[in-house]
């Protein structure tokens, strides 16, 4: 007979049937926790190459990343074709959504040029003048008064966001970074900078003065005269201006010390001389 059927399975009491069953179970799952880690790194370099064996901060091996695409996305080239393609229309440079504001507009549309001063030419920047100020001024009454008020509401949403952490509210020198934990130095109050022109605050917004670092990345040129008009209607109405140096003195006459001849003088020739007679020896 064969050697299977004289084998009475039937003979074999059924709690031992469970006990072995358990007992493979755990020493497959023994083996699985010792060799499993170890198998599936094994298997994955030997698919994917010593490149994709990762390992952690401490220097073991992590095993099989679950979504290796979501931590090492393939680069596209901009300007190639992939087939299939990621996107509909079948190009990887894809136009920018509806709405989006071009970053280099606003060059365009303030005209922009280089500002002309270097960082030490602080002084020269006192005889800048503003040219929104100057593109007010050209405007009839009704349509400047308009202008100013929408300046206004533009230099203060600019003070309010990028100055008044400093410069205070009220332009006291009492922001939220002097006051506050930070304890920074107070730039002090505007109405106590005598001499302060617009052209020193283009130039301090532009370049950074002293502890305040240059803004010029931040705010545009015509944004940088939008919040000193706002900063000068409202800030520097007490400023006075620097006092002129006082004017030379004229220095006096110096008086002639050559004799004019008077008008006798010119009426009379001058006598002659008597003739001496010689002595006689």
């Amino acid at each position: 007979d064969n050697y299977f059927n004289r084998i009475e399975m039937k003979n074999i009491p059924l709690k031992y049937l469970i006990r072995g069953g358990i007992a493979v179970t755990l020493l497959l799952l023994v083996v699985s926790a010792y060799i499993g880690p170890k198998l599936v790194t094994y298997i994955t370099i030997g698919f994917g190459g010593e490149g994709d064996k990762r390992y952690s901060t401490e220097g073991y091996e992590t095993g099989l990343e679950f979504a290796p695409n979501m931590y090492y996305s393939e680069a596209i080239e901009a300007y190639a074709q992939w087939k299939p393609s990621l996107f509909k229309d079948g190009k990887n440079v894809q136009s920018a959504p509806k709405g989006t504001i071009p970053r280099s507009s606003w060059y365009v549309a303030e005209d922009y040029q280089a500002y002309h001063l270097a960082d030490t030419a602080y002084e020269s920047s006192a005889s800048l003048k503003s040219p929104v100020e100057a593109k007010m001024a050209a405007m009839p009454a009704a349509e400047a008064a308009e202008y100013e008020k929408t300046l206004l509401v533009k230099g203060d949403t600019i003070y309010r966001t990028f100055c008044s952490v400093c410069h205070g509210e009220k332009g006291d020198g009492q922001g939220i970074l002097v006051t506050g934990a930070v304890q920074y130095p107070t730039p002090g109050a505007y109405d106590s900078k005598v001499g302060l022109t617009e052209g020193k605050m283009y130039h301090s917004i532009t370049h950074g003065k002293n502890l305040m670092g240059s803004y010029a990345s931040q705010i545009t040129p015509e944004q940088r005269w939008q919040v000193i008009y706002y900063i000068k209607k409202n800030f520097l109405k007490n400023v006075v201006a620097a006092a002129p140096a006082p004017a030379a003195t004229p220095a006096a006459p110096v008086a002639d010390t050559k004799a004019k001849p008077t008008a006798d003088a010119k009426a009379k020739p001058a006598a002659k001389p008597a003739a001496t007679t010689p002595a006689k020896k």
